[in-house]
């Protein structure tokens, strides 16, 4: 926790679909009637709710306020907030999988 604010660090993946959606003009995301959503690449569907009140995805998902909802693949993938949330699986991997997609999306691919 940063001592000078009291506030947690901020998420990685949840600063990067933030930006995304900057990058995007998608923000600010209040002003979606529903979750806002974004298919990044082939395997994953992004859904964040910008709004104060739960809000179901198109796929039937329930979001939580200033939540992002990810899948991979079809299938559940986590549930993030801006100070931390949940990923599936064990480690990191499928989290820093999602991390190098949005910054692919947002930066370009990286170089080899």
């Amino acid at each position: 926790m940063n001592p000078a604010t009291q506030t947690p660090p901020i998420s990685e993946s949840f600063a990067l679909i933030a930006d995304l959606a900057i990058a995007l003009g998608a923000a600010p995301l209040a002003k979606h009637v529903g979750c806002w959503e974004y298919r990044l690449g082939d395997r994953w569907l992004i859904a964040v709710n910008g709004h104060r009140t739960p809000t179901k995805t198109t796929t039937g998902c329930e979001v939580p306020p200033f939540h992002a909802y990810v899948e991979r693949d079809g299938w559940p993938g986590g549930l993030l907030t801006p100070f931390g949330g949940t990923m599936v699986g064990y480690g990191h991997e499928l989290e820093d999988e999602l991390i190098a997609e949005l910054k692919a999306a947002i930066h370009g691919p990286a170089a080899p």
